[in-house]
């Protein structure tokens, strides 16, 4: 028998990358985030999952991505909620005072106390630590969380200048509505 190599982790012998992720999984060393999981999530909409994904990496579509890209908007950069900054990701869902006031109220209304991050990346991963409970309830938010981004996507693409009290209005019609069909 010439030599070879075997995947002790498999039965068959052969690499995967199913039984390495296990591996690592179970590995104290190694810390997997579950953003990506959470993302792709039964329950939630295609639609709002590919939203949420692009939000991480910064690709969605905002006047900063398609200036960078040579989309010219004649002189349609600012923040269509508070015409104050550049509508990038960053600031369409952290910095800009509307939306931070409805992540303000979304956090009071789920009892979250701490400072709202404004890195998107890290406010896209730490967002399910800030809530403590059963799986049932970190869900929840988890749906919560996401209708908040997507709730706030659709008021940017539905209207310019939209007031705050307006889109807190639409983001917690919106809550209401998602957890009465997946709470009650």
């Amino acid at each position: 028998h010439p030599d070879e190599w075997r995947w002790l982790a498999e039965r068959s012998g052969k690499y995967s990358v199913a039984s390495a992720y296990k591996i690592l999984a179970k590995s104290n060393h190694v810390q997997v985030d579950t953003f990506y999981d959470t993302i792709w999530a039964k329950g939630i909409p295609p639609k709002v999952q590919v939203l949420v994904w692009q939000l991480e990496a910064d690709r969605l579509p905002t006047r900063d991505n398609l200036l960078l890209r040579g989309v010219n908007l004649e002189g349609q950069n600012g923040c269509v909620f508070c015409e104050e900054g550049s509508e990038s990701s960053k600031h369409l869902f952290l910095l800009c005072p509307k939306a931070y006031a409805v992540w303000v109220r979304l956090y009071a209304w789920w009892g979250v106390s701490g400072v709202l991050i404004n890195e998107l990346r890290s406010f896209c991963h730490q967002y399910m630590g800030l809530v403590s409970g059963s799986k049932g309830i970190k869900r929840v938010w988890s749906f919560v969380w996401f209708a908040g981004i997507w709730q706030l996507w659709k008021a940017r693409n539905a209207v310019s200048g939209m007031s705050s009290a307006g889109v807190l209005i639409a983001v917690v019609i919106f809550y209401h509505h998602i957890i009465h069909i997946y709470v009650c």
